[in-house]
């Protein structure tokens, strides 16, 4: 998508539009970006968090527009001189990046970044001295940078599937009760053709209805060889009936059926 492609937009007009072409994560991101920015306007969380309380408890068991939503905040912050200075159109019907980048403190994230790189090249902790626990977030950070470098760099490192099962023996990052974190762990290990994670991966894919999840591990089987295209498809055919009709249509595309 280009930036001024009108999918770009945070509220997208549907009419005429299928929704299999104009999902993504972009709804997410700009929604985001948007409420950070409106809480840092309005005077930070200890003002905009009892908002969002208040949004939660009006709107509990339905439904609401962005009409609605824009007319609500703005009669919650009526007193608020701040809001004057909105752009809603920008914001709302705006294509491409949002008007305002939020800033974010990374500094948490710098060690397991860190210790993706050293893993990629050397299989281990080569610089690096860590030996505290990290955060279910800082996994997902270590996990996603691993996958970056997989897919952007040489097929000559040194993160093998027995150093995937050496940090899983410390991590149980196979067993984790966090979604986020097994499916990039089942990713990973697919994508370095470690056939050890394949009967989990199918496992997560008979539990898991979100195409954030589903779509990549099917692809990433699909391609993995004769074994790993035989269970995506396999594992496809045997529980599509049980997937939401978009996933299912989507994923079905996926695997050239």
């Amino acid at each position: 998508l280009g930036k001024d492609h009108p999918f770009t937009k945070l509220h997208i007009d549907m009419d005429n539009v299928d929704p299999d072409d104009s999902f993504s994560d972009i709804p997410y991101e700009k929604g985001y970006a948007f409420l950070c920015y409106l809480e840092k306007l309005v005077g930070g969380p200890s003002v905009f968090e009892p908002f969002l309380q208040t949004h939660v408890q009006r709107f509990q068991y339905g439904m609401v527009d962005i009409k609605e939503w824009k007319n609500f905040f703005l009669a919650y912050f009526k007193d608020n001189k701040a809001v004057d200075h909105i752009d809603w159109e920008a914001w709302i019907y705006g294509t491409g990046w949002p008007p305002h980048i939020c800033e974010i403190n990374n500094t948490h994230v710098l060690t397991p970044r860190v210790a993706a790189e050293e893993y990629y090249a050397y299989g281990c902790l080569k610089n690096l001295n860590f030996d505290g626990a990290w955060t279910s977030d800082q996994k997902v950070v270590f996990l996603e940078k691993l996958l970056d470098l997989i897919d952007s760099g040489s097929h000559l490192h040194s993160f093998t599937a027995q150093v995937m099962q050496e940090l899983d023996s410390r991590n149980n990052f196979s067993k984790s009760m966090n979604s986020e974190i097994r499916f990039r762990w089942y990713l990973l290990g697919i994508k370095i053709e470690n056939e050890n994670v394949f009967d989990d991966a199918r496992q997560f894919l008979l539990e898991q209805g979100r195409m954030n999840f589903v779509r990549p591990l099917y692809r990433a089987l699909f391609n993995c060889g004769n074994k790993g295209k035989k269970m995506a498809l396999d594992t496809f055919k045997s529980n599509s009936v049980n997937m939401h009709a978009i996933c299912r249509k989507r994923v079905a595309k996926d695997l050239s059926l």
